[in-house]
């Protein structure tokens, strides 16, 4: 759009998920005639500080999958939130 676009932080949180510690980020992304919502999920904060060694963990996790059973597991829905148009 060749706009410059302003980006604005609404909220970041941490929990631990499956022994990792998970970190969100919601912000928006503004410039004349566009808003959006971002919601970003980092599903491990140990990828910021071991880098690459954290990322050939996770390949050999994808490489060798295992089977899992999912009994009495929901699905969960991250809550979108609509926001105002900019006009």
């Amino acid at each position: 759009m060749h706009r410059n676009a302003q980006f604005s932080l609404l909220d970041a949180q941490t929990q631990v998920v499956d022994g990792k510690r998970e970190l969100r980020r919601t912000y928006t992304l503004e410039t004349e005639g566009f808003l959006c919502e971002i919601l970003e999920v980092f599903p491990d904060r140990d990828m910021f500080s071991r880098g690459e060694a954290w990322l050939m963990e996770s390949q050999i996790e994808l490489e060798n999958p295992c089977a899992v059973e999912s009994k009495g597991i929901m699905s969960r829905w991250l809550p979108v939130s609509m926001g105002n148009a900019v006009h």
